[in-house]
C-alpha cells in the first residue's frame, strides 16, 4: 500500500475517480481520515491473539469516527478494514498456534527442570538435618553431644557420607542424559538459564555436603574424645595406685641388688688364683644373684602391667602426661638396677672364668711331662703300622702288572689283600691314637693346650703317617681296579647273552606296543566317563556318586595297565644283573624305546588330569551333600556350631 500511496503513506484513492469539482480542503480531510483508519488496520494485522480483540475494536471505532471525514473513501477504507480484520484473525490464529507448540516443547525441559529441583532439594533435606543434629547450621562451631546420642549421629553421618556419592552419580547422569534437551532452541531461555544455575547449585551441595559430613565426624570425635577423658579421670586413682606398687617392687629390686653388689665387691680386686674362700663366697653371691634376678623380672612384669592399664592415656593431655611422668621415675631406676645386676654378674663371671683358666694351667704343668713319656712310646706304634702298610703293599704288587701274573690266582690274592689292607688302616689308627695319648675326660681347654704341647714333637710321627696313609690308599686303589677290570670282562662275555636275550623279549613284546594299545584303550573309556565332570553338575547327590564310583573303577583299570606298560617299558632289564652290565643294556635299546616312552608320559599326563578332574568332581558332591543335609537339619548345625 505505502508503494502505491502518496506523500506521508497515505495511498490514492483506487477503483473510482475523483469528481472534478472536489476541492483541495475536502480532498485533504478525506486523506487525512482515511490514514488515521489505515493506521489501525495496520496495527490489527500483526495483532496477538492477546490483542486481537481490543485492536479489532480500535479499528471499528476508528472507522467510526471518521466516517463523515472519509466521504468518497468509506467504501474503499471499510473494505480495507475487513480485509486488515481477516488478516489479523489470522495472523493471530497462527501466533496462537506458534504458542501453544513452544508451550508444548517448554513443557518438557520444565518438567526436566523439577525433577532435578526435586533431587536437589531431598538431599538439602538431608544435609539440613544432618546440620541440625550436629548443631552446624548456619556455620555453627557444633554442640557438646551426649554420649547417648554419638551412635545416633554416626549413624546419620555414615548415611549421609554414602548418601553424597550417590547424589553426585545420580545428578550428573541425570544432566548428562538431557543435555541435549535442554540445548535445544525451542527450550524457554528463562529455563535453561535456571538449570545452568541448579547445576551449580548441585556441585556447591555435594562440597557442602563433603564438608559437613567431615565437621560432624569432628563433632563426634570431641565427644567421644570427651567421653574417654572422663573415664580416665575416673580411673586415674587406680592407675597411680599401681604406679605406687610398682615403686614398692623397685624399692625391693634395688634393695636385693645393693645386696648383691656388697657381695660381689670383693672380686672386683681378687686376684686369679682359685681361693676355695672365694669360690664358696662366689656360690653364695649366685644364690643372692639369682634372688636380685628374681626381683627385677617381678618389677618388669609390674611394669608391663602397669602400661597395659594406662594404655594410651599418655596421648590423652595433661592427665597422660602426669601418669607417664609418675611412672618414669621407677622405670629409669628399674632400668639402673639392670645394668648394675649385669656387672655383678659380669664380675662373677670373670672370676669363675680367671679361676678356671689358672686351674687348668697347673693341670697342664702337671700332665705335660706325663704325656710326653707317653709319646715316646708312639715310634713303636709308628713302626708296627709301616710294617703293615708295607706288607700291604707287597701282598697287591702282582696288580700293579696283571697281565704278567696271569697265571697266579689273583681273586685269592686280592682278598687276602683287603685283609692286609683293614688290618694295615687299624694300625695307621691305633698309631695316630698314641701320638695324643690325653684323656677324653678333661677339660677342652686342657686338652688344647696338651695338644700344642705334644704338636711340636709328634710332627715328625704325623708326616711319617701321612706317607704310609698314602701307600696304603695306592694299595687300596689297585686292588679296586683289578675287580673292576674282571667285573668288565665278566660281563662283557654275558652281555652279548643278555643283549641277545632282551632284543628278543622286546620284539615278542613290540617294544610295548601292545601293552601301551591296552593302555590306551583303558584310558579312553576313563576319559569318557569323567567327561562330564568338567562341566557343572546338577546331578542328585545319589547319581553323582554312582558316576564317581564308575569313573573311580575305570581309573583303577587304566592304573593296573600304566602299571604293566611301565614294567615292559621302563624296567625291562634283569634287576639282579649289576649297575654297570644293566648300563650297558639300557643303552643297547634306549633308541628304540625312546618312542614308547614319550607315548607312555603322554598316556600318564591324561591319566593325571582325569584322575584330577574325579578328585574335583567327588569335592562338589562332598559339598552338595554337606549342604543338603544342613537344609534338611539346621537344627542340629546349630548345635554343633554352639
Amino acid at each position: 500500500q505505502g508503494a502505491r500511496g502518496a506523500p506521508g503513506g497515505v495511498p490514492p484513492d483506487e477503483g473510482r475517480e475523483a469528481p472534478g469539482t472536489m476541492d483541495a480542503e475536502q480532498r485533504t480531510r478525506e486523506l487525512k481520515a482515511a490514514g488515521n483508519v489505515r493506521r489501525a488496520i495496520q496495527k490489527v494485522r500483526v495483532a496477538k491473539p492477546d490483542t486481537l480483540e481490543e485492536l479489532q475494536t480500535a479499528v471499528f471505532d476508528a472507522l467510526e469516527k471518521e466516517i463523515e471525514n472519509l466521504g468518497s473513501l468509506h467504501g474503499i477504507i471499510a473494505e480495507e478494514c475487513e480485509k486488515g480484520v481477516h488478516l489479523g484473525s489470522k495472523h493471530a490464529a497462527r501466533m496462537y498456534e506458534k504458542w501453544q507448540e513452544d508451550e508444548l516443547k517448554a513443557q518438557k525441559p520444565k518438567e526436566l527442570l523439577g525433577e532435578l529441583q526435586a533431587l536437589h532439594d531431598a538431599f538439602s533435606e538431608r544435609l539440613k538435618s544432618l546440620g541440625i543434629a550436629a548443631g552446624l547450621q548456619d556455620n555453627g562451631p557444633g554442640k557438646e553431644m551426649a554420649s547417648e546420642d554419638i551412635p545416633e549421629l554416626s549413624k546419620l553421618v555414615d548415611e549421609t557420607a554414602a548418601e553424597i556419592p550417590a547424589f553426585a552419580k545420580a545428578a550428573t547422569a541425570f544432566a548428562a542424559q538431557h543435555a541435549a534437551e535442554m540445548r535445544d532452541p525451542a527450550a524457554p531461555v528463562d529455563v535453561k538459564m535456571q538449570w545452568a544455575k541448579l547445576i551449580k547449585e548441585i556441585e556447591s551441595s555435594r562440597r557442602s555436603g563433603d564438608v559437613l559430613v567431615a565437621k560432624s565426624k569432628l563433632v563426634i570425635s570431641k565427644a567421644a574424645a570427651r567421653e574417654e577423658m572422663e573415664k580416665l579421670e575416673a580411673s586415674s586413682g587406680q592407675i597411680r595406685e599401681s604406679i605406687r606398687d610398682f615403686s614398692e617392687t623397685v624399692a625391693l629390686a634395688e634393695s636385693a641388688v645393693v645386696d648383691v653388689e656388697m657381695q660381689v665387691e670383693p672380686f672386683a680386686k681378687v686376684k686369679k688364683e682359685p681361693d676355695c674362700d672365694m669360690m664358696s663366697r662366689a656360690l653364695d653371691v649366685e644364690t643372692g644373684m639369682e634372688h636380685a634376678q628374681s626381683c627385677v623380672e617381678d618389677s618388669r612384669e609390674r611394669l608391663k602391667a602397669v602400661k597395659e592399664e594406662i594404655g594410651d592415656v599418655a596421648t590423652k593431655g595433661a592427665l597422660g602426661s602426669a601418669l607417664a611422668k609418675e611412672l618414669k621415675r621407677p622405670e629409669m631406676r628399674l632400668g639402673q638396677l639392670c645394668g648394675r645386676l649385669a656387672r655383678a654378674l659380669n664380675l662373677i663371671t670373670r672370676y669363675r672364668r680367671d679361676a678356671n683358666r689358672e686351674r687348668n694351667l697347673e693341670l697342664v704343668n702337671e700332665l705335660k711331662s706325663e704325656v710326653l713319656e707317653k709319646v715316646k712310646f708312639a715310634s713303636s706304634s709308628v713302626t708296627v703300622a709301616a710294617d703293615a702298610v708295607s706288607e700291604a703293599e707287597k701282598r697287591v704288587e702282582p696288580f700293579a702288572k696283571p697281565k704278567k701274573n696271569a697265571g697266579t690266582d689273583l681273586m685269592a690274592l686280592a682278598d687276602e689283600s683287603e685283609e692286609l689292607i683293614v688290618a694295615a688302616k687299624e694300625a695307621l689308627n691305633m698309631a695316630r691314637g698314641d701320638l695324643y695319648p690325653i684323656d677324653d675326660s678333661l677339660d677342652e681347654e686342657v686338652k688344647q693346650e696338651l695338644r700344642k704341647v705334644l704338636a711340636g714333637v709328634v710332627k715328625k710321627h704325623e708326616l711319617r703317617l701321612g706317607q704310609l696313609e698314602g701307600h696304603l690308599s695306592r694299595a687300596t686303589n689297585l686292588v679296586k681296579q683289578y675287580r673292576q677290570g674282571v667285573q668288565r670282562a665278566q660281563n662283557a662275555e654275558v652281555l652279548a647273552d643278555s643283549k641277545a636275550q632282551l632284543l628278543a623279549k622286546m620284539e615278542e613284546q613290540k617294544w610295548g606296543s601292545a601293552a601301551l594299545a591296552a593302555l590306551e584303550k583303558a584310558l579312553r573309556e576313563a576319559e569318557t566317563c569323567v567327561l562330564p565332570f568338567a562341566k557343572r553338575s546338577t546331578l542328585p547327590v545319589a547319581d553323582a556318586d554312582a558316576l564317581a564310583e564308575k569313573a573311580r573303577e575305570a581309573i583303577e583299570a587304566v592304573k593296573v595297565c600304566m602299571e604293566e606298560a611301565q614294567s615292559q617299558i621302563k624296567t625291562p632289564i634283569d634287576a639282579e644283573l649289576n649297575e654297570e652290565l644293566q648300563k650297558d643294556l639300557r643303552a643297547c635299546i634306549a633308541t628304540k624305546l625312546k618312542p614308547a616312552e614319550i607315548r607312555l608320559g603322554q598316556l600318564d599326563q591324561r591319566l593325571a588330569r582325569a584322575v584330577k578332574l574325579l578328585l574335583s568332581f567327588e569335592a562338589d558332591v562332598e559339598k552338595k551333600r554337606k549342604a543338603e543335609d544342613d537344609a534338611m537339619f539346621p537344627a542340629l548345625k546349630k548345635t554343633k556350631t554352639l
